[in-house]
């Protein structure tokens, strides 16, 4: 089994936020 440090759960999910929010923000265009 892997280890997932909360480092990286953190960072994976800022990521993806971002990428969820440059979504929002191309479609608005």
């Amino acid at each position: 089994m892997e280890q997932v440090t909360l480092g990286q759960l953190k960072v994976e999910g800022l990521m993806g936020h971002v990428e969820d929010m440059y979504r929002k923000y191309i479609m608005s265009k």
